[in-house]
């Protein structure tokens, strides 16, 4: 895998905690401090965040000297999340979350597996990484060049222009990416057709959905991208972003609107 990309479906690296998809910090563990978490409000406090959250933050920090974010809000993407998977330690820490029938405490045995470990019961994950220093961070956010040859300009909504990669037959489309500012993005599966649920989701639709739904809305951070796999059971995505030396993901399984809301929704978490 180079840098941040997935090159395989996401339903393949969603393995237990599934958040695991940067590569390996190598930053050194650093207090926090109130200038690392810029931007929160005295009076914030973890009742300000989904219950869910709250709970696998509270885990988290404790384990972790990145600068805490996490969603005030879970955008409706599949199953309600009810439990959450975390993992932390002090260069990283990542929150899976899952529709659980009954809310489990933060990994519970049960979470991810049996009646709560289908695809059908797993909602997404958001994490954060540190670095040595912001160039290391901002590097980890360079894509590769697409590998079809070809590529062709389509216009987009707000008169956005993509390039569409494309190869000989079987291949056909491969890749569609476009840029606005210093933020990416990259459609990537099946962009000769696809599908969601049952309904034709043509690759074009999906682009200009995300480029009108994002006027008028920040992504967080400076530089970033956002990526999604159009696969036949729904648009798998991942929102990767920098702040300073740390990078952020928020991803969700089903949906792409739905992962760049939840990547809008990142704030930073009160620390206890």
């Amino acid at each position: 895998m180079a840098a941040l990309r997935r090159r395989v479906p996401l339903a393949a690296l969603v393995a237990g905690l599934c958040g695991l998809a940067l590569p390996a910090p190598t930053a050194a563990a650093r207090p926090a401090t109130s200038a690392t978490i810029a931007g929160t409000s005295a009076t914030d406090t973890p009742a300000d965040w989904p219950a869910v959250v709250a709970e696998a933050m509270n885990y988290a920090q404790r384990r972790t000297s990145v600068p805490p974010e996490a969603p005030r809000a879970l955008p409706r993407a599949g199953p309600v999340p009810s439990s959450a998977q975390v993992s932390a330690r002090p260069s990283e820490y990542s929150v899976a979350l899952y529709g659980c029938r009954s809310a489990l405490p933060v990994n519970h045995p049960g979470i991810g597996v049996g009646t709560c470990g289908t695809m059908a019961d797993y909602y997404g994950y958001f994490q954060g990484n540190a670095y040595d220093d912001p160039g290391a961070a901002l590097g980890t956010l360079r894509l590769p060049a697409p590998a079809c040859p070809d590529r062709s300009s389509v216009p987009l909504a707000a008169g956005v222009i993509a390039t569409l990669y494309s190869g000989p037959s079987p291949e056909g489309n491969c890749e569609a990416v476009w840029h606005v500012g210093h933020w990416a993005f990259a459609l990537i599966g099946d962009l000769n057709g696809g599908t969601h649920g049952d309904a034709t989701v043509p690759w074009r639709r999906v682009a200009s959905e995300l480029v009108s739904y994002l006027r008028g809305r920040s992504l967080p951070g400076a530089h970033g991208y956002v990526e999604s796999d159009i696969a036949g059971d729904g648009l798998h995505t991942g929102v990767y972003w920098q702040r300073g030396r740390d990078v952020y993901v928020a991803s969700t399984y089903h949906g792409a609107l739905a992962a760049v809301a939840l990547a809008i929704a990142m704030a930073p978490y009160p620390r206890s």
